[in-house]
């Protein structure tokens, strides 16, 4: 039996991969459980263990995860993607460059004193909700967008600002891989050929080309061995790695420890031109899911191994994630709220006219800063 730990809000991953007649043949052998569900069992269940989502846990829910995962591994289980030592996007974005395989930085905004590369993006450091911003040119546009963010209750300590990385080809068309990683095995699951830097799903360009190039992909697995290592160095075991290619350079984009496996539960509206190129993609996505059924019995707990595990978790741990979780929940009230707001006609249109001012009032503050830092002693940046 394989379980994934999973978020409460993405339990529809799997529900969505078993009803597809991809996931069928593995009904029995599947199951999962919300990590709410993990923390306040007395016991777990035995077998293969696949722990997703690490990064958008709580710290006390993440010290919770830990005594779950070396509970599984001391009882004789398979656990993949240990909470602690997975590399998290902004370290693995950090160290790729580091070492010149990424042609991009990253920098948090609560530790950002300048120098990046324009145009760059903003985007949440542990989310998967893609750029909130559109592409930056300067300094001002991007102190004007963060004052924006932090209006709709985002946190400094939450974002990141990225360079963005022009990977178009000669006809302005972007192109974004992904592979999986299960257990030691690159399986490359889809390849988005958009007009749009964003490249997603929805905004495929639907060209037989395109998917005769998706299903070669698929097939010949060309960045297998540097995927891998990618892998590895990440200390990731099950996840989907998104990337662009920067000539014959793949640009790792970021690593998903909850990817999607089969069809989103709000597809594409099924145009006839939508339809034909599904039939084109079809054996490309046959030759994935194959691989990927059998990566999956592959580690499957075929050993004796314990029915269940015990989980003796301090109370004082769990009252302290309860407390995590209510604050958690607080703030993202307050984001929706105001980002509710910001919808309005009227408010995009006070937006375009205080522009002016907020950056006069930041350029001020900015001013004052750089005075406190001389008299002070300190370095301006």
């Amino acid at each position: 039996m394989i379980t994934f730990a999973v978020l409460d809000e993405i339990v529809f991953i799997l529900d969505n991969y078993l009803k597809s007649q991809w996931g069928t043949p593995l009904a029995g052998r599947l199951g999962q459980m919300a990590y709410p569900a993990i923390f306040t069992r007395p016991a777990l269940p035995g077998g293969t263990w696949i722990f997703t989502a690490q990064e958008r846990l709580t710290a006390a829910g993440r010290e919770m995860a830990v005594l779950a995962y070396d509970a599984i591994a001391r009882s004789g289980g398979r656990a993949l993607n240990h909470p602690s030592r997975v590399v998290e996007r902004y370290e693995l974005l950090r160290s790729l460059n580091a070492t010149g395989a990424n042609r991009f930085r990253a920098a948090r905004v609560s530790e950002y004193e300048g120098g990046l590369r324009f145009p760059v993006f903003v985007r949440e450091e542990n989310e998967h909700s893609g750029s909130l911003t559109r592409l930056l040119r300067g300094e001002s546009e991007l102190r004007v967008a963060l004052a924006y963010l932090r209006l709709r209750g985002f946190a400094a300590e939450e974002l990141l600002i990225v360079e963005f990385c022009d990977t178009a080809d000669s006809q302005g068309r972007f192109r974004k891989y992904s592979a999986y990683f299960l257990d030691g095995e690159v399986l490359p699951r889809h390849l988005h050929v958009s007009s749009d830097w964003v490249a997603k799903s929805a905004d495929s360009l639907l060209d037989e080309t395109f998917a005769a190039e998706e299903v070669r992909y698929i097939v010949e697995n060309p960045h297998e061995s540097y995927l891998r290592h990618v892998f590895h160095s990440a200390r990731i075991e099950y996840g989907r790695a998104d990337y662009g290619m920067l000539g014959d350079e793949p640009q790792i984009w970021e690593i998903n420890t909850a990817p999607t496996i089969s069809t989103s539960a709000h597809p594409r509206r099924r145009t006839p031109e939508l339809l034909r190129f599904r039939a084109l993609e079809r054996p490309g996505q046959a030759h994935f899911h194959e691989r990927f059924r059998r990566a999956l019995e592959a580690i499957d707990s075929q050993a004796e191994t314990k029915a269940e595990v015990p989980l003796p978790i301090p109370s004082d741990l769990v009252a302290r994630w309860r407390a995590e979780l209510r604050d958690q929940a607080r703030r993202t009230r307050r984001r929706r709220m105001l980002s509710r707001l910001g919808r309005f006609q009227a408010m995009r249109a006070l937006r375009t006219r205080a522009e002016p001012a907020i950056l006069r009032l930041l350029e001020r503050s900015r001013s004052r800063q750089r005075e406190d830092r001389v008299f002070s002693g300190k370095r301006a940046p």
